[in-house]
């Protein structure tokens, strides 16, 4: 379970030069409560952790992602593999997240 992988790294790295970014991924659920109710939740405000949320990309994309073994850059680019529509989705995607890792410095 990752709460409690970071529970365990909140606990070994309590050096304040050490930095924490909690990444909920919206493409691997959208409940995040449990988390947010959770001492580990607590430890990382504590610590100042930078959270930051990673958009869901639509299923049918992801699958073809995969399928093609591809980067994102890729299928946001190359027209062989992904129609203008869903290279325009995967644009605005990436647009998306680059600016949440934006926050990151």
């Amino acid at each position: 379970d990752s709460v409690i992988l970071l529970d365990n790294l909140l606990d070994r790295y309590t050096q304040p030069s050490v930095d924490f970014v909690v990444v909920q991924n919206l493409g691997r659920g959208t409940d995040f409560s449990r988390f947010q109710k959770s001492d580990t939740f607590h430890k990382v405000i504590n610590r100042e952790a930078l959270i930051i949320e990673l958009p869901k990309l639509q299923s049918k994309l992801t699958q073809k992602i995969d399928f093609n073994n591809s980067s994102f850059w890729a299928v946001a680019n190359d027209k062989s593999i992904m129609n203008i529509a869903e290279r325009q989705r995967m644009k605005v995607w990436l647009r998306n997240t680059y600016e949440q890792l934006a926050q990151l410095g």
